[in-house]
């Protein structure tokens, strides 16, 4: 079975992100690229997180053309080919319904830079326009409002994630999360937040910070 090692990685983020509270049932989609060969390992369509192995997920080449599985990739995969497509350093793409940070997305609101995790994102998590869901302009509104960073909100729909391998992307992801959790919960409290800036961020990168 082509790539089984990455596939059992796909398998696992997914539970990950479903103990979370990130996914549920079968909402959002995984995918990773192997840096040697170029192909893709992806969520099926429709694909129940709780009842996958890693003869379910799909191996597909950069164009989408499936390779090894049956069924049919994640509806969203042009964004993940996308995400591919503009940065060749990103290996790892998660999509996630997180809540909190969807709430963000629909109250027009980027999620500010609250919390230490955000060195993740560089800072606050943009938001881009809605678009419709498994379209390649979701994918290209989605990257260009990400610019250089990892993630983006999609408005209305969720969070687009991405990092050189699955547990950076999964990291980002749920960092994402916390930070729409804790803005929320302080602005209930002060409407004046303490924001972290460049400067911190740079701090923590240079000193390696870690926990």
């Amino acid at each position: 079975m082509l790539l089984n090692e990455l596939r059992e990685q796909v398998v696992d983020a997914g539970l990950r992100l479903l103990e979370g509270h990130l996914v549920y049932l079968s909402a959002g989609n995984i995918s990773a690229r192997d840096p040697e060969s170029g192909l893709i390992v992806v969520k099926p369509s429709g694909g129940d997180y709780r009842r996958l192995s890693a003869r379910d997920i799909l191996v597909i080449d950069q164009h989408g053309k499936v390779i090894e599985g049956q069924g049919h990739p994640s509806s969203e995969t042009p964004m993940h080919l996308t995400a591919y497509r503009c940065r060749s350093e990103i290996h790892a793409v998660i999509h996630t319904h997180s809540p909190v940070a969807t709430a963000w997305s629909v109250a027009e609101k980027e999620i500010p830079a609250v919390v230490v995790g955000q060195v993740l994102t560089n800072g606050a998590v943009p938001i881009a326009p809605y678009c419709q869901p498994g379209t390649e302009q979701l994918g290209q509104s989605a990257l260009e409002k990400m610019g250089s960073g990892n993630a983006v909100l999609l408005q209305n729909h969720g969070v687009l994630a991405v990092g050189p391998n699955l547990e950076m992307a999964l990291a980002v992801a749920f960092v994402v999360e916390e930070a729409a959790m804790v803005a929320s919960h302080a602005t209930l409290l002060n409407m004046r937040l303490h924001l972290l800036g460049d400067h911190e961020f740079k701090e923590m990168l240079g000193g390696g910070t870690k926990g």
